[in-house]
């Protein structure tokens, strides 16, 4: 049996369904080992090709199958109007900068959660989510708002994380959990300088680490998690 995935970016159980943006062969390869169908997110001509299929630009998932996509002519090809819909929902909270966050979206993200302000616009970029209380950022500020809230927060150097076209990318748009205890990452936590500590966290949380061996870690605009498993 199968069910909408009820809590945003944390599934209860193994997906068997999740939006993706661009992601080559051999990573699709591996999330159909899993038994994961992949829904493509199609391009969106207001954003800059190379990020046009971007999960975390395009799509915000709200948990029980609802889903809010960006509509023709509501994003932009530039900061920050192309992270209106950038925000990440962890538990309880949710992370964004309520100044780049679209105002009808804000006030009704501020109904279901309490809203941690950020100045980091590209805030789920920013944030591997492992589960309700524990990520993993290269972002300062994310690390002291999430601290101060209780999570459990590994703070990672930035720079190690491939983007076509720009200077790099971000741990959180290079991968996303495909189950409660299996996190998929698009290239090899191994060649990233702080691998090692990032595998740690990892152990420590009991989450098992999914990924393409011999490739750089390559943002693709993260994961939404859709189908479960019940």
């Amino acid at each position: 049996m199968e069910q909408y995935v009820k809590q945003p970016n944390i599934p209860q159980e193994s997906c068997k369904q999740i939006f993706v943006g661009r992601l080559g062969e051999d990573a699709k390869h591996l999330l159909n080992h899993y038994n994961i169908s992949i829904i493509d997110v199609a391009p969106n001509q207001d954003l800059p090709e190379n990020i046009s299929t971007h999960a975390d630009l395009n799509l915000l998932y709200l948990g029980n199958g609802k889903i809010i996509k960006a509509e023709n002519g509501q994003l932009g090809l530039s900061y920050p109007d192309d992270a209106k819909f950038n925000v990440a929902i962890v538990g309880k909270y949710c992370f964004c900068n309520t100044k780049t966050v679209q105002a009808d979206l804000l006030q009704m993200l501020r109904e279901y959660y309490e809203i941690v302000n950020i100045n980091q616009g590209y805030s789920k970029c920013n944030m591997a989510i492992l589960n309700e209380n524990s990520i993993i950022t290269e972002d300062w500020g994310i690390y002291e708002k999430a601290k101060t809230i209780g999570f459990d927060v590994l703070k990672l150097e930035p720079g190690h994380v491939k983007l076509n076209g720009y200077k790099y990318g971000f741990i959180g748009g290079a991968g996303g959990l495909i189950s409660y205890n299996k996190y998929f990452f698009n290239g090899d936590i191994d060649l990233h300088p702080q691998g090692y500590i990032i595998r740690n966290f990892f152990d420590k949380h009991n989450i098992q680490i999914i990924g393409i061996k011999n490739k750089q870690l390559e943002d693709f605009g993260s994961i939404i998690q859709f189908i479960e498993e019940v």
